[in-house]
């Protein structure tokens, strides 16, 4: 029983450590974001669910929030219908809304839309040069990028309302 005990309290203390270490940080409210405020956002060019080239630069002037998000992943769906409400309302104000997905090819993100009711602007990611020039590690991730294109904060993890969207929106980049 004494050398059980041992390699199990290793186990144990390695786990936890890599538990720790792995988890992305939380602010005080439980959101997991980071604060930015200091470099220009990565300018991309990626092709939309219809072919078209999109630029980050091309939207320089307005607030920009992009998502990262790929259908596999419960969180993005989960968040989906508050970032269409966010985009239907967007005419309001001047916020670009642009979700980029990091997986899935542009038949299986058009069949996705259709299925959820879903309207907003896809871009799509294929190569994973948004993605590393982002270091995106998990999806859902939201960056908010200011009228000057500079990156002022990152949202890690899905958002439960549009409340808590515009919120942050609000903080950050209005």
């Amino acid at each position: 029983m004494k050398k059980l005990i041992i390699p199990l309290l290793l186990i144990l203390s390695v786990t936890v450590l890599c538990f720790i270490s792995c988890s992305p940080a939380s602010d005080e409210d439980g959101t997991d974001n980071d604060v930015l405020d200091l470099e220009l956002a990565p300018d991309f060019e990626l092709a939309d669910i219809n072919g078209n080239t999109v630029t980050l630069q091309s939207f320089r002037g307005k607030p920009v929030m992009l998502v990262f998000w790929m259908i596999q992943c419960p969180a993005c769906v989960m968040e989906m219908p508050y970032l269409q409400e966010l985009y239907e309302g967007q005419s309001q104000n001047d916020l670009v809304l642009l979700t980029i997905n990091v997986r899935d090819n542009a038949s299986q993100i058009r069949d996705f839309l259709s299925r959820e009711n879903l309207s907003l602007p896809v871009l799509m990611d294929s190569n994973f040069d948004a993605v590393r020039d982002y270091n995106v590690r998990y999806t859902p991730t939201a960056f908010y990028i200011d009228r000057s294109g500079n990156l002022k904060y990152t949202k890690i993890g899905a958002y439960n309302n549009v409340s808590e969207i515009m919120r942050d929106i609000n903080k950050h980049i209005s």
